[in-house]
């Protein structure tokens, strides 16, 4: 699911902004002390698309209040700014049932293992592409096996120790921030909590086709996880939507 998919799944187009200037070809935001010329477009429907109607000038009131919304305190509530990455795969923001979903590309990083429990000692690792869903005060993570995660992707087991069947997160004694303020903070503070992790033991068995502690041993130095050692989440071909879908009931 897309960022356009998941906010016409719950919001619809009001106005839109235009900002004329002379260097149409500067994308930036910033206009610094260049002359510029900004509009107020109500949105329309023609059919089934959408349409811009007719501009206004943009008064002083109204960029308070664009100025008053950016900067609002959010703290108590799931909302404000969005990450610009483009990965973000789901999102209700209600305070009754709060969940988001996003997802990294494979990558290295560095993991955090107590190595007496785990037999694996810590270090950077390539990963697999992953998958964080966070629910109120609980988090699943996931593995994919490709470059990017659609709603079409096939959910795996994630690599890790501490993981239930399920694929959420043991968290031990920790408990977990409450999901509120900016979306994009939450994603950053969420995903230091799970890297930051010191990972000790397995809870159900083997999430890998090789056993994980060999096979972290075989690709310490590797540029790349190899993907045909994940497997099916509870032995199941499950996709990122059905997923989705799953929790939402």
């Amino acid at each position: 699911m897309q960022l356009n998919d998941i906010l016409r799944e719950q919001l619809a187009p009001a106005q839109a902004l235009i900002i004329y200037r002379r260097n149409a070809a500067d994308r930036s935001i910033s206009l610094n002390n260049e002359t510029a010329y900004i509009e107020l477009h109500p949105i329309v429907t023609a059919g089934d698309r959408y349409a811009l109607g007719p501009g206004a000038p943009l008064t002083k009131k109204q960029v308070l209040n664009l100025a008053a919304l950016a900067t609002a305190d959010r703290s108590a509530l799931l909302g404000g700014f969005l990450p610009a990455t483009g990965r973000l795969l789901y999102l209700n923001p209600s305070p009754a049932l709060p969940r988001l979903l996003w997802w990294r590309p494979p990558e290295k990083r560095e993991i955090i293992f107590d190595e007496r429990q785990s037999g694996i000692a810590s270090g950077e690792y390539p990963l697999p592409a992953l998958v964080f869903d966070l629910a109120d005060r609980s988090l699943s993570v996931y593995a994919v096996a490709g470059d990017a995660v659609t709603p079409r992707s096939l959910v795996k087991n994630a690599p890790f120790p501490n993981i239930y069947a399920d694929g959420s997160l043991c968290m031990g004694n920790c408990r977990l921030p409450a999901m509120q303020g900016d979306i994009a903070d939450l994603i950053e503070r969420y995903e230091a909590l799970f890297y930051r992790s010191e990972f000790t033991h397995f809870i159900h068995g083997e999430p890998t086709r090789s056993p994980v502690t060999s096979l972290f041993k075989a690709i310490a130095g590797s540029d790349a996880f190899p993907v045909e050692e994940l497997t099916p989440l509870n032995g199941q071909s499950v996709t990122v939507a059905q997923l989705i879908n799953h929790r939402r009931r």
